[in-house]
């Protein structure tokens, strides 16, 4: 990767992430250096760095759903592993999640891929939710530690709020980053709650048009490294949003966890809801891995 950038004038090409974990490289290009890429025998393909939306979220109480409590009665807690979280950053402040300084006892380590730091400080509270939810001290791994992965950039220096969209080759760079540090920190899993939808509802395995997220998440997998996705919130019945779609991802849908006579969603409406029930917004296809 180095060896490229450096035979590319930097007036053309402009390198912004290096990847240890795989043969990638993203940066910023001028058309003069898009086609100077283009042409090398040692560079495979050129792609535009898509941008991903983090996927709504709503807290239940799934654990007996899932048997979760369960789990954790017969001594399995997460202890001895952590899971990185790829999201808006994690609020190591808050009391479940550490209540300190960063790094501290739950938010053991982490980067900001975006605004190309060292903090993970959360800027929205997405990612401070979906660590709530897995290892806070009702999560489903209450003893796991959690590996903060921001690449959502902060609007400005206050982390008050974010930018509604992540960049690929950020979430690219938190893959690599918890590839490279998977032994250090024990991580056991990657979680992202965030994609964006597809521009069909009959789509299946989505490795070729997806090749960068397809690279990483290969990547993951080949050091036994599991990235668990959300499939997606638009409603789709024979597609899953990038990069849920793709063949080494464990794509996981949304069901109800609670009985109610109605829930009323942004775009669609379940009447009744019952424990199990598939979300009406969820999407879903003959590949999703997990509801």
């Amino acid at each position: 990767q180095r060896e490229l950038s450096s035979e590319i004038p930097e007036s053309e090409f402009r390198v912004r992430h290096f990847y240890e974990s795989f043969s990638l490289l993203a940066g910023r290009a001028t058309r003069a250096g898009v086609l100077r890429l283009a042409n090398r025998p040692d560079v495979d393909w050129v792609v535009l760095d898509e941008t991903r939306r983090r996927f709504q979220t709503v807290p239940q109480v799934a654990a007996t759903l899932m048997s979760s409590d369960q789990a954790n009665a017969s001594g399995f807690t997460g202890a001895g592993q952590a899971v990185a979280v790829i999201d808006t950053g994690v609020d190591y402040t808050n009391p479940q999640l550490g209540g300190g300084a960063f790094p501290n006892s739950k938010v053991i380590g982490g980067i900001d891929a975006a605004d190309e730091d060292n903090d993970p400080m959360d800027c929205e509270g997405h990612g401070t939710s979906v660590s709530g939810v897995i290892a806070g001290l009702a999560g489903v791994a209450p003893d796991a530690k959690i590996v903060g992965i921001k690449v959502f950039k902060s609007d400005d220096a206050t982390n008050a709020s974010c930018s509604d969209t992540a960049f690929v080759s950020d979430i690219i760079q938190g893959i690599n980053y918890a590839i490279s540090h998977k032994d250090e920190f024990h991580i056991s899993a990657i979680n992202m709650s965030l994609g964006s939808e597809p521009d069909s509802d009959d789509l299946g395995y989505c490795d070729t048009s997806e090749p960068a997220e397809a690279v990483a998440l290969d990547a993951a997998a080949a050091v036994e490294l599991p990235v668990i996705v959300a499939s997606g919130n638009g409603r789709h019945l024979h597609a899953l949003g990038a990069p849920a779609c793709i063949s080494s991802a464990i794509s996981v849908g949304a069901v109800y966890s609670i009985n109610s006579a109605r829930v009323s969603w942004s775009d669609c409406v379940d009447q009744p809801a019952t424990p199990d029930l598939v979300t009406c917004f969820s999407n879903s296809n003959t590949n999703l891995s997990l509801l």
